[in-house]
């Protein structure tokens, strides 16, 4: 009988013990904790870039309505960093550098702006090799393989801009006004293409959250006038990355896993390869644009452009000029 107590006593301190320890792991976590990471864009700021993708124009400012310069001294193929701003209507004016100098270093905010950006060590920069490569100095290895989200015909989430095409340049006079509506918590890219005397903007929703694990987002814009829709395969291969994209059209982006790849870029339906890009390295985590700019049948050639919006859901700091 005491035998029997002793073992009693014994399980029944076990169990004691080991209650406030499972009720430690259990427990609900207090109403100040957080389990979700917060937004890499608050819902209360928007931001926003600019590319310069006019065929055969010279460098240009972007002046937010009244006057305001934003972006200055911006040439062909130039990309900006994101500057933050607050939601809501955001009338432009880009206007050329010679018409209307204005402050600033090339493509960089000429007043004081918020920003938002990754630390410059995680972010991948572009180089323009010997070949016309647009290859990321962060390297990663792998095949190229879309998994998910294999763009289509169509422009992709974009937001609606209004515009008006501006008078023949002078002092002061904009080659292309609009306005577009930024919605709180997006990143967007306000491209100007077409060439001088008929350019246009498209404004371009920029997904930047992270892929998953060992794989990296790309999407493609087409942004060469004379250029009928295309086709994006791996060369070498049957994959077709993206299909049937259109001039002033975007595609879905494509998630493909980290690595250095060959596109080509052929028109819709056809083998008649019309832009090569050698040597693309997309790394783990990143998320890029691919945009083709120049003329098929002119000059600038049709060449291509590859931007990088963000590096682990985070925006960049800067993107190449070249």
């Amino acid at each position: 009988m005491k035998r029997w107590s002793l073992w009693a006593v014994a399980v029944a301190l076990a169990v004691a013990l080991a209650f406030p320890a499972a009720l430690a792991v259990g427990q609900t976590p207090s109403p100040g904790a957080s389990t979700t990471p917060a937004p890499a864009i608050p819902s209360d700021q928007t931001i926003v870039r600019a590319v310069h993708a006019v065929a055969g124009a010279g460098a240009v400012n972007v002046v937010s309505s009244p006057g305001n310069p934003v972006f200055c001294n911006l040439a062909f193929k130039g990309v900006t960093r994101y500057v933050a701003t607050a939601p809501g209507p955001f009338s432009f004016d880009i206007v050329p550098v010679s018409a209307a100098a204005g402050p600033g270093a090339t493509g960089t905010p000429a007043t004081p702006t918020a920003e938002m950006t990754a630390s410059p060590a995680a972010s991948p920069t572009v180089q323009a090799t010997a070949t016309g490569a647009m290859t990321p100095t962060t390297q990663a290895t792998g095949a190229m393989t879309p998994t998910t989200g294999v763009g289509g015909p169509g422009p992709g989430p974009q937001a609606r801009v209004t515009q008006t095409p501006g008078a023949t340049p002078g002092a002061g006079m904009a080659i292309v006004s609009g306005s577009v509506n930024l919605a709180g918590g997006q990143a967007y890219s306000l491209v100007a293409v077409g060439q001088p005397g008929n350019v246009e903007t498209l404004s371009l929703t920029d997904d930047i959250s992270a892929p998953p694990a060992g794989k990296a987002k790309v999407r493609f814009v087409h942004a060469s006038p004379d250029t009928p829709a295309v086709d994006v395969t791996v060369a070498g291969t049957a994959i077709r990355l993206f299909s049937n994209v259109g001039y002033k059209s975007a595609s879905d982006y494509a998630v493909v896993d980290a690595g250095t790849v060959n596109l080509e870029v052929s028109p819709t339906g056809t083998a008649n390869v019309m832009l090569t890009v050698p040597n693309v390295t997309l790394s783990s985590g990143a998320v890029y644009t691919i945009y083709a700019v120049g003329l098929s049948s002119g000059q600038p050639a049709l060449q291509p452009l590859l931007t990088v919006e963000s590096v682990g859901g985070l925006p960049v700091p800067s993107n190449p000029t070249s």
